[in-house]
């Protein structure tokens, strides 16, 4: 649920990560367990509110991960890290001068390899949604 709504209405807070926030979801709240389905086309985002069958409503907040601030020295070296990142289906959050991607191993391996730089941070990551998982448009 978007838009305007009481927070003070809500029973529980229910904290998110990137790969939470689409889908069909197990989301756990203290003992209880809460199913959400998203829309493909949607993101739950931080403030957002999840609704029940019998009218309770929970909070979203979206929780820092730890990712790498990845800055490129110029647009072949971004260009060459775009095309590596999307060959492995890396969710990445795109900015001026680089981009966001998850931290691991791997990822630093390969940001170092193409030799950009990679600043590990912990901060809310918001990755672009794919249009693998967007709606198909309608021709006409």
């Amino acid at each position: 649920m978007r838009g305007t709504w009481a927070l003070a209405a809500a029973a529980g807070v229910v904290p998110v990560t990137h790969k939470q926030r689409h889908g069909r979801q197990r989301l756990k709240l203290g003992a209880d367990t809460l199913t959400v389905s998203v829309e493909r086309d949607q993101l739950l985002n931080d403030g957002d509110a999840l609704v029940t069958e019998t009218g309770t409503h929970y909070l979203v907040r979206t929780v820092q991960e730890r990712v790498l601030l990845v800055s490129c020295a110029d647009t072949t070296v971004t260009a060459r890290l775009a095309w590596h990142l999307g060959a492995r289906g890396v969710p990445l959050e795109i900015q001026a001068g680089g981009v966001i991607i998850p931290d691991s191993p791997a990822n630093r391996r390969l940001v170092a390899g193409l030799g950009a730089e990679g600043e590990p941070v912990k901060r809310v990551f918001t990755p672009e949604l794919s249009e693998l998982i967007r709606p198909p448009r309608r021709r006409g």
